[in-house]
């Protein structure tokens, strides 16, 4: 068993983020209400619809800044 590979993988990434979710609120009510969150992942996300940085199952699309449809969300 590979117990050091194993550790590595549950280290936590310290630049994995997520705005406080009253932020997220305040900044729909001035902005109107985000249609996908572009820089998430599966454990941070606060829409069903979300970019993240490498495939996930549930992630919409990878490489956010890859994206051409920006203008068509509220992001």
């Amino acid at each position: 068993m590979n117990t050091a590979a194993d550790g590595w993988s549950r280290t936590p990434d310290k630049h994995d983020w997520m705005l406080h979710p009253a932020i997220y609120l305040y900044k729909d009510t001035l902005f109107g209400k985000h249609t996908i969150d572009r820089f998430e992942n599966c454990q941070n996300t606060q829409l069903p619809r979300f970019n993240s940085q490498f495939w996930e199952p549930l992630s919409e699309r990878v490489d956010a800044l890859e994206q051409n449809n920006w203008a068509q969300e509220n992001n």
